[in-house]
């Protein structure tokens, strides 16, 4: 009974701890869940700080590259802007010299006058005359102390501007198109002050000389200066010589077209004439394309102002045109050379300063696309360096040229040209070189397609300046492709590999006119008919190269305008001909059929029985993509050459006047 009651004492108990356990368990489960919950609370709270930490540390990461990026540009900003500011300080520089060499002008004038003018007051009856020309004498003293004054300032408020800007690191503080249009427009004021001053300084002193030479001739002055005594001698030796006969300073030259397969577009020295880029041409046949000029010195008795170093007349195609100031800065520079001539050697007959009349004709459309000033600045370089005697090598013409067209200074030599854009401030390295003769080539051929004869909207000099100042592919165009492209042509050349040379023409004259467009606001050049002809020519290169496994038989270029020029060789001209003048017949507008085709006239033969098979294939493979010009205004003209040499002289002296231009008088032959 006992042991019963024990054992029910023992169950009990351990109901009891069993329930107290259960409790227990239940209370510490309760204790757990929520220590879990709390736990995966705070896991959650740390995950939300660490993705707002990793948002923040991205954000940190884009700001940061934003900001290396404004650093690398800042600073790329910084030299560009101390490099502009270093071709500045030589354009002052430039500017000090030059105004240097004016001044001594200036004051070798003055001296003379000086020496006239005290002459004359030793004469008791030229008292009205020595009024007059005291009073020139000291109207033009003023002038020049004046413009030297003037000029001094500018000078120094210039260089002032550069060294505060060179400064200033601020660059939100600085405008470099401000500061370009100042450096511009400064740079253009002074040398139209220059030029004026110089104008109005060489009038009065022409002006007091001739009023001497008249009172001392009509007087018979018994006192005269010793530069009087030289400049009698000079006029005296112009036309004759000591046994009577005439002695004539001529000569009739002509000087041919190139067309740049690589394009020259942008100056980084408008004064010099310096490119922003390296460029290669091919010069044509002059038989075909030309311009031709004769230059006569005059005696100093005919025409006023005869020892005016700038005395000069100019007719273009029969018509009489204002000198530009790149003619006048030529013919003064090559003067300049004559007179350091006769300096050095007395027996030289003195006609640096005499009248020179210079009569010129392109046999081709002016201003339109065809580098007319290119061969009509080489000829007029070539034709006074013959007719003054001044013995120059074609290299030193060539850098003449430049001065007054910068392509013309490929037109110096025949066959594939190269003009290195150099890289010295005084232009010292910026030369023309022949890459290969005319001969090295000789299958090489162009037909030019003449799609307007007008002048064109947009002169080039004009458009260049636009594009340097507004176009960010031109600065890629001068520092990334340019440089390439030229190795990589004169090698095409060199090896005749004329797949290489068409394909780097026809990219490069692409960019050449997306550089154009690229500008602000926009430089069109070419036009529709000239969009027909790329795609002719694109069209049948595809298709041709099907058939023939060469990648192109014909390479288009254009210059500033709208003329296509086709590089092809000699075995494909017929073919492309007939393909033209299938595209672009000739109409009623275009003139006669002689002056349309030219040369090409030869071509217009019956083409045989397979010939005609292949031109019909090909004109239909074409047609599905090109259709033929049927609009009015198409070409105005087809132009067949072949490469090449350079400048010739006609003839000099009197022994060329039956080639010259000018008659007897010197004047155009009607």
């Amino acid at each position: 009974m006992q042991l019963k009651s024990r054992i029910a004492e023992l169950e009990n108990d351990v109901k009891t701890l069993s329930s107290r356990l259960e409790e227990q368990a239940q209370l510490m489960s309760e204790k757990e869940q929520h220590q879990s919950q709390a736990f995966v609370d705070e896991i959650s709270d740390v995950r939300r700080q660490l993705e707002s930490a990793l948002l923040k540390l991205q954000d940190y990461e884009s700001t940061n590259k934003i900001l290396q990026g404004d650093v690398v540009r800042t600073k790329q900003a910084l030299d560009l802007k101390a490099s502009e500011i270093e071709r500045w300080k030589k354009d002052v520089a430039r500017l000090e010299r030059e105004n240097t060499v004016l001044i001594e002008q200036h004051r070798y004038k003055l001296e003379e006058l000086t020496i006239d003018v005290a002459s004359m007051k030793k004469s008791k009856r030229g008292a009205d005359l020595n009024t007059v020309a005291s009073q020139l004498f000291k109207e033009t003293l003023g002038t020049y102390a004046q413009h030297e004054k003037h000029l001094k300032e500018e000078i120094e408020r210039l260089r002032k501007l550069s060294d505060a800007d060179v400064g200033n690191k601020n660059l939100s503080s600085i405008s470099s198109n401000s500061l370009k249009k100042k450096i511009r427009d400064f740079t253009m004021t002074v040398q139209q002050k220059l030029e004026a001053d110089r104008t109005r300084l060489l009038t009065r002193a022409i002006v007091a000389e001739e009023l001497l030479r008249q009172h001392t001739h009509g007087q018979q002055m018994t006192v005269e200066s010793p530069r009087s005594h030289k400049r009698a001698r000079t006029a005296d030796s112009v036309d004759a010589v000591a046994d009577g006969s005439v002695l004539v300073f001529e000569a009739t030259t002509t000087a041919p077209v190139n067309i740049a397969v690589i394009k020259y577009w942008g100056k980084r020295s408008e004064a010099l004439m310096l490119p922003t880029n390296s460029s290669l041409s091919l010069t044509l046949d002059q038989d075909q394309l030309q311009s031709k000029t004769s230059v006569r010195v005059l005696s100093a008795e005919i025409g006023a102002g005869s020892r005016n170093p700038d005395a000069a007349r100019l007719w273009l195609n029969g018509k009489e045109e204002k000198l530009s100031g790149r003619v006048r800065n030529l013919l003064s520079t090559m003067r300049k050379l004559r007179a350091d001539k006769e300096s050095s050697d007395s027996t030289l007959p003195r006609i640096a300063d005499s009248v020179l009349h210079v009569a010129s004709v392109n046999n081709f459309p002016t201003a339109a696309g065809l580098a007319s000033s290119a061969s009509g600045l080489a000829c007029l370089a070539f034709a006074v360096d013959a007719a003054l005697e001044i013995g120059l090598s074609r290299e030193q013409i060539s850098a003449l040229a430049r001065l007054g067209s910068g392509s013309a200074c490929r037109s110096l030599f025949g066959g594939f040209v190269a003009w290195d854009m150099g890289e010295k401030s005084d232009g010292s390295d910026s030369v023309a070189r022949q890459v290969a003769s005319e001969t090295h080539w000789p299958q090489m051929r162009a037909l030019i397609l003449v799609a307007s004869a007008l002048q064109k909207e947009m002169p080039s000099t004009a458009g260049m300046q636009t594009t340097v100042e507004t176009s960010p592919l031109l600065q890629h165009r001068i520092k990334s492709v340019v440089p390439e492209r030229m190795n990589a042509i004169e090698k095409a050349i060199l090896s005749r590999d004329f797949d290489s040379f068409a394909e780097i023409t026809m990219r490069d004259s692409n960019q050449f006119h997306a550089v154009c467009l690229d500008t602000f606001p926009p430089i069109f050049y070419l036009n529709h008919v000239s969009h027909r002809v790329i795609a002719l020519i694109t069209k049948y290169n595809e298709v041709k190269s099907k058939l023939t496994g060469r990648k192109y038989t014909a390479a288009y270029t254009f210059d500033a305008g709208p003329n296509a020029v086709l590089y092809l060789l000699d075995e494909d001209v017929e073919e492309v001909f007939r393909l033209v003048n299938a595209f672009f017949p000739h109409s009623h507008g275009a003139g006669s059929v002689d002056e349309y085709y030219g040369l090409c006239s030869q071509f217009l033969k019956t083409p045989t029985k397979s010939q005609t098979e292949s031109d019909s294939k090909l004109k239909d493979e074409i047609q599905k993509s090109v259709k033929p010009f049927e609009e009015k205004d198409g070409l105005k003209r087809m132009i067949f050459s072949k490469i090449g040499d350079g400048p010739r002289v006609l003839g000099k002296g009197s022994e060329g006047r039956n080639v010259s231009l000018l008659d007897e008088a010197g004047f155009p032959k009607k």
